[in-house]
């Protein structure tokens, strides 16, 4: 599914309390003028410094949000919020949407059902992402909010992996993973956009991450997008030596 948006505006007005991102941001403006085409089959990268407004595009694209200003289309017709949030998945840090007092695997079958699958299929899906996330034994039967930061992060991403969607929007997804566990997960989100035509959005500050994992990297500063490094440039980068691919991902946000 091919997405793109057109001239997004979104700006937080006076006094606004911004629970989720746990700042105040007066009159601020997160998102202009914002422009971008997210490709079924590519992994797109999405850096820049915290605060520049890449958790608050993640949520509009995903239909959480509503824009003040322009509009996101899927496969060249104007969505709304409820078809973007049906189009795709949001992983995001913490234990935002969740329902704290059902266990962890309460959840994902809570989930999965809503989402029209069978108790079959979310079990099959769920045993694959233990493994993949390396989750530990005795977390799916944790309550909610008894799971430490990891964990919750890592039941988050098997929701949102689970569910299969065509377009897939991670935050800062490997941010609380440990090595073993964002090695796997690494190669498994290339794998799912390459074999599966999955249109993957990534946000981190690391560019290193973005190195990593990324087709292509887009830059966000201040709510506006000041920066491309298209494939082609990225595989330039990393063929001239070892982080070289990463050096022009941090020279990029540092402009």
């Amino acid at each position: 599914m091919l997405a793109k948006t057109f001239d997004l505006g979104k700006t937080y007005p006076s006094g606004w309390r911004l629970a989720l991102l746990g700042k105040t941001r007066g009159g601020t403006r997160a998102l202009a003028g914002v422009n971008l085409t997210l490709t079924p089959g590519t992994v797109t990268g999405l850096g820049g410094p915290n605060g520049a407004g890449k958790s608050t595009l993640l949520r509009v694209l995903a239909g959480r949000l509503t824009p003040d200003t322009g509009y996101v289309t899927l496969d060249g017709l104007k969505a709304d919020d409820s078809r973007l949030r049906k189009a795709g998945a949001l992983a995001e840090t913490g234990a935002r949407s969740f329902y704290l007092r059902l266990t962890a695997e309460e959840n994902l079958f809570f989930w999965g059902a809503l989402y029209g699958m069978s108790r079959a299929e979310i079990r099959g899906k769920t045993d694959i992402f233990r493994e993949l996330l390396n989750i530990r034994e005795e977390d799916p039967a944790k309550r909610f909010d008894a799971l430490s930061e990891g964990a919750a992060q890592k039941f988050s991403l098997a929701r949102a992996l689970m569910l299969r969607a065509p377009l897939l929007f991670l935050d800062e997804p490997a941010r609380n993973l440990d090595r073993k566990s964002s090695a796997s997960f690494f190669t498994y989100i290339k794998k799912l956009a390459a074999e599966e035509g999955a249109a993957v959005f990534y946000t981190s500050h690391d560019p290193g991450e973005l190195a990593r994992i990324c087709d292509r990297v887009l830059i966000l500063k201040d709510g506006v997008l000041t920066a491309e490094l298209t494939g082609p440039e990225l595989k330039k980068a990393a063929a001239a030596g070892p982080g070289k691919a990463e050096a022009a991902i941090a020279a990029a946000c540092a402009q």
